[in-house]
């Protein structure tokens, strides 16, 4: 099957760094909001000067 069908190899070639890339990116992803649950969206140096930015990333 693989023999003749060069398609079926790309592709079972290319889904693993694929599902490597999604599994990297979605821990990533939560380790972020981790983050920002733990220390809030500012900066260091913002949250030192005492400025204020919503979730949405407008100054209030």
């Amino acid at each position: 099957m693989y023999k003749r069908n060069s398609k079926a190899v790309a592709s079972a070639g290319l889904i693993w760094p694929d599902f490597v890339a999604i599994v990297a990116s979605t821990a990533i992803l939560f380790l972020s909001h981790r983050h920002d649950a733990e220390f809030g969206p500012n900066s260091k140096h913002a949250r030192e000067a005492g400025q204020k930015v919503s979730m949405d990333m407008q100054a209030v």
